[in-house]
């Protein structure tokens, strides 16, 4: 998280590397259908909303963890516990930011074109980030919108990040084997294919900062790109803000 103030129009501070003139202009397009539509109005705001909570504690939990994996590759338990703790963290809300930010696009399909994206029952609600994608090819094919939702949720990095969420929420916290130089540990590893059998484990996924930073630089880069593009939906799709 940097130091330099990054606020939205509400006051909270966001990373530097958020695009909060894009993420406030979206909100400015959907605020004249608080009266027409008012269900996916209150929908949209509450995933928005948590589309930059999660992303805020993502980049809070990455700098913790790589503070705490600074002590020790193989510390006192207690530690270990708060290790742990941030990496479930940081994975959680990383993910989250996503799947809120998909949230508000089929909120945005909604707003756009209420007889196909409509929503007026509470199972309409349940639904996946490929939901969304596929919703989206379908009525808005070729939007740029329809292209980046698409690209982010059919990435690699995205599967990665979607599976060790998965596995931290779900299976556990992952063992280490730690390889010595002497007294001092030189590297730790954790299994990069945590979904399979233990016996399958390949354990070559090094801890240390870079843990959970990369996945925050990707996750930095996808969120400016949905917000564009996001954006770009509106300013065609939505009337301007009064």
């Amino acid at each position: 998280m940097p130091t330099a103030p990054n606020p939205l129009a509400d006051g909270l501070l966001m990373p530097s590397g958020f695009e909060v003139s894009q993420y406030d202009s979206v909100i400015g397009f959907v605020k004249p259908y608080r009266e027409s539509q008012l269900e996916s109005w209150k929908l949209f705001h509450a995933a928005w909303r948590g589309f930059a909570y999660r992303y805020k504690a993502a980049g809070e939990s990455n700098m913790r963890f790589s503070e705490l994996i600074k002590i020790s590759l193989a510390p006192p338990v207690e530690v270990r516990y708060q290790q742990d703790d941030a990496l479930y963290s940081f994975f959680g809300s990383a993910l989250s930011s996503l799947e809120c930010f998909y949230f508000s696009a089929r909120c945005l399909g909604a707003l756009s074109n209420p007889t196909m994206f409509g929503i007026t029952k509470a199972k309409e609600l349940i639904f996946q980030p490929k939901d969304v994608v596929a919703a989206f090819n379908k009525h808005f094919p070729g939007a740029e919108l329809s292209q980046t939702l698409d690209g982010c949720c059919s990435s690699v990095e995205y599967t990665k990040l979607s599976n060790i969420r998965n596995v931290l929420s779900h299976r556990g916290t992952p063992p280490r084997h730690q390889e010595y130089g002497g007294t001092p540990i030189l590297e730790s590893h954790i299994p990069g294919n945590p979904k399979e059998l233990s016996s399958n484990w390949q354990f070559d996924w090094a801890v240390g900062p870079s843990t959970t930073q990369e996945t925050y630089d990707w996750l930095e880069v996808w969120c400016c790109e949905l917000m564009s593009a996001a954006e770009k939906f509106c300013q065609e799709n939505l009337h301007a803000a009064a």
